[in-house]
């Protein structure tokens, strides 16, 4: 009798959804490929500022909120396609973008993701490990940041070294968000995958 019972509910409630789902409006087609209205919240390492993306009439922003400030919009992530943020220090928001490119003496084109540091003063955004000599050319995935150096605030990004497929090797570079410049911290070898760092490098 008890279980009839359960199974008696577990019709009826299928029905009621069924109902339920015949009765309500059904979204366009489009509303199923759309963005989340807010997204890729990220905490200041103080807990003080609050960071996300926020989708508004087809644009993504980047905001903040802060008890001084209240609610702020910082800049306009939509050219950049930013789809990732991260506060890394309190004056300083990481975030990841992509881009479709050509480069020179390389066939075709290949989806460029990148990292960039937006500061909240003076309201600048560098691309970070642009300029930096090591870097082996047309590589993607340059937009991965894996940690930062507590002291001096540098941010740790993994990235193939190398001028030629014969010395191409996995470093982890020590990258200013000020400059974004970077430098190799650590060269792996070729078949070398990944890294597990100390929070002090």
């Amino acid at each position: 009798m008890r279980l009839f019972f359960v199974f008696a509910v577990m019709v009826l409630a299928g029905l009621c959804r069924q109902v339920s789902a015949e009765g309500a409006a059904q979204p366009p087609i489009e509303a199923y490929g759309e963005r989340a209205a807010v997204r890729s919240m990220s905490m200041s390492p103080s807990g003080d500022q609050l960071a996300f993306i926020l989708r508004l009439e087809g644009r993504d922003i980047l905001m903040t909120h802060s008890v001084e400030e209240g609610l702020k919009p910082r800049m306009d992530l939509t050219e950049l396609q930013g789809n990732w943020i991260w506060f890394a220090t309190e004056d300083y928001i990481i975030i990841r973008g992509y881009s479709t490119l050509r480069v020179l003496g390389y066939r075709g084109e290949f989806d460029h993701s990148a990292a960039f540091a937006y500061n909240l003063t003076t309201g600048k955004t560098r691309q970070l490990l642009r300029n930096t000599e090591e870097l082996y050319p047309a590589q993607s995935g340059l937009g991965r940041v894996i940690g930062r150096l507590e002291e001096s605030g540098e941010l740790l990004m993994p990235a193939y070294t190398g001028r030629t497929d014969t010395d191409i090797a996995k470093a982890v570079f020590r990258v200013d968000p000020k400059t974004g410049r970077g430098s190799i911290l650590f060269k792996g070898l070729k078949h070398t995958l990944g890294w597990f760092l100390a929070p002090d490098g």
